[in-house]
C-alpha cells in the first residue's frame, strides 16, 4: 500500500507563496478570506463572553452595592423573611425558595402547596402576595434588584377528597429533574 504524505517543504517555500500571491485578484481573495477569519475568531470568543457574563445562576446570597461596602444577604435569610409574609395566608405554605442571579439582578423561584379547603384561588394569592414580597424585600433588607418572582405550585389538596401530589413508594414526593442553572424565567 502506497500511503499519501504531503509535503509541507512546498507549502513553506518562498516561492510558493509569491505564485499563490503573484497577482491581484488572489492577494484579494487571501486578504478577505483572512479578514473573515478574524471576524469569526472575534464573533465566537465576544459570544463566550457574553455567555459567561448573561447566563443564569443559582446563587445563596443577594449582594447589594453600596459606596462604603457590600452588603450581603444570604439566602436564609430572605426565606425567613418570605415566610414571615406566607403566614398571613394559611391556605399557601411555602416548600422551597430558590434564589438565581443573572448579571446583577436576582430572581426567586418560590415552590409551593395550596389547600384547597380555603376556597382561595392560586392566581388571585400570587397576584397579592407578588407586589407585597417584592415591597418587603425593598423595606426589610433594601433588595431593589428583584426582577421576577416565580411560584411554583407544587401539591394541591382538594377540599372534597384530600387529593394530593403523586408520591413515591418511600413516601417522598416526586420530583422533577430540572436545570437549576436555567430557572426558567
Amino acid at each position: 500500500m502506497k500511503t499519501c504524505v504531503a509535503d509541507w517543504s512546498v507549502v513553506l517555500s518562498p516561492d510558493f507563496w509569491n505564485t499563490l500571491l503573484g497577482s491581484d485578484f488572489n492577494r484579494g481573495y487571501m486578504a478577505a478570506l483572512a479578514l473573515v477569519l478574524v471576524l469569526l475568531v472575534v464573533l465566537l470568543v465576544l459570544r463566550f463572553i457574553f455567555f459567561l457574563s448573561f447566563r443564569t445562576r443559582k446563587c445563596k446570597v443577594v449582594t447589594i452595592p453600596d459606596s462604603q461596602g457590600d452588603i450581603t444577604i444570604s439566602r436564609t435569610a430572605v426565606e425567613n423573611a418570605v415566610r414571615n409574609t406566607f403566614t398571613a395566608h394559611p391556605e399557601l405554605e411555602l416548600r422551597e425558595l430558590k434564589l438565581f442571579r443573572k448579571g446583577h439582578t436576582y430572581m426567586l423561584r418560590l415552590h409551593c402547596a395550596l389547600d384547597g379547603s380555603q376556597g382561595s384561588a392560586f392566581a388571585a394569592l400570587v397576584d397579592e402576595l407578588r407586589p407585597a414580597l417584592l415591597e418587603m424585600l425593598k423595606e426589610t433588607f433594601g433588595i431593589t434588584n428583584m426582577r421576577k418572582i416565580r411560584f411554583v405550585l407544587e401539591e394541591y389538596e382538594a377540599a372534597e377528597a384530600g387529593i394530593s401530589a403523586p408520591r413515591n413508594g418511600d413516601g417522598e414526593e416526586e420530583k422533577s429533574e430540572e436545570n437549576e442553572t436555567d430557572p426558567g424565567i
